[in-house]
């Protein structure tokens, strides 16, 4: 085995190796100095052997002292420490590699991991990998494919789950609550980038993100997901605010000119009844509708239904 051939020549090497060799020199030497001169034969291709002090080299050899220092008790001891850390360290490796858990190896899916207790911790299919909590429920999907690639991760009971998604030509992230929709953050189908939030049964009640002119707007509807106040920006008007009655008409608008701002309200019917705003030479004009504009002017019982600025 790895751990005996190698323990047993450190051991070989540590300090019983020391010992013997201190073992053939004098006891003056040992005691004088806390070394010893180890008395050895080289022969022509190099190798040594030891020897005695007394004992002439062969023929061709050429005698070469070594003197070595003698190890202390605690230097054995620290060896003696070392060798048992090595030692299990050799064991382990040893049963890892019987267990087979040192050599690489390819599985084709699909395939599961478990627990020691065969729990299980995670599936691996063709297109997707399941990962699974301590209670073996699952609770993250990695799926690839064709389209692109997907995260979804949820709560053990799964209430709640988030999923992050770049397949085709979406790429959204998506927080879900008991199967309904409640935020989704990212770019659609049609390549305009947007934030929507839900409400009850997935009804949308606030919006912001790309008109499909390619500006910014912002939505704001009911519980229901009927829209009632929205603001974007027209080429024509400038930024513009509307808001809208329970019946979805728009009955009023805030916009900006380049002469400055205009509010007009409308109607159920959508026809205009009071506006505000600048003339060309920037002055204010309130006026209801329908009809022309006057004042009241010279006209018994007539009310105005203008009210002009002066510059």
């Amino acid at each position: 085995m790895i751990s005996s051939r190698i323990s047993g020549a450190l051991s070989a090497f540590a300090c019983g190796a020391v010992v013997a060799l201190v073992a053939i020199v004098s006891r003056e030497d040992v005691f004088a100095a806390k070394t010893a001169t180890v008395h050895t034969c080289a022969g022509a291709d190099g190798t040594l052997h030891m020897t005695n002090a007394a004992v002439p080299c062969a023929p061709g050899e050429r005698r070469v002292r070594i003197k070595v220092r003698i190890p202390e008790e605690k230097d054995c001891e620290e060896d003696s420490a070392r060798l048992q850390k090595l030692e299990s360290r050799l064991k382990d490796l040893e049963y890892r590699d019987r267990m087979g858990t040192l050599r690489a190896k390819r599985v084709h899916a699909p395939f599961e991991v478990v627990t020691k207790n065969n729990g299980r911790l995670m599936r691996i299919e063709e297109q997707n990998v399941t990962f699974y909590n301590q209670e073996t429920k699952p609770v993250v999907w990695i799926e690839a494919d064709s389209s692109g690639g997907l995260l979804q991760t949820q709560t053990a009971s799964g209430d709640r789950e988030a999923v992050i998604a770049a397949q085709g030509a979406r790429s959204h992230l998506l927080i879900k609550e008991k199967d309904e929709d409640r935020v989704d953050l990212g770019r659609r189908a049609n390549g305009f980038y947007s934030m929507q939030v839900y409400g009850p049964a997935n009804k949308m009640v606030a919006g912001i993100g790309q008109s499909l002119a390619g500006s910014g707007i912002l939505l704001i509807g009911d519980a229901a997901g009927n829209t009632k106040a929205k603001m974007s920006f027209d080429a024509r008007l400038g930024t513009v605010m509307s808001v809208l009655n329970r019946a979805g008409t728009e009955v009023g608008t805030i916009s900006a000119l380049a002469g400055g701002g205009v509010l007009q309200l409308t109607d159920a019917a959508g026809r205009s009844m009071v506006e505000a705003g600048l003339t060309e030479a920037n002055v204010g004009v309130v006026r209801t509708l329908p009809g022309k504009c006057h004042f009241g002017m010279g006209i018994l019982g007539l009310v105005p239904n203008c009210v002009v600025g002066r510059p």
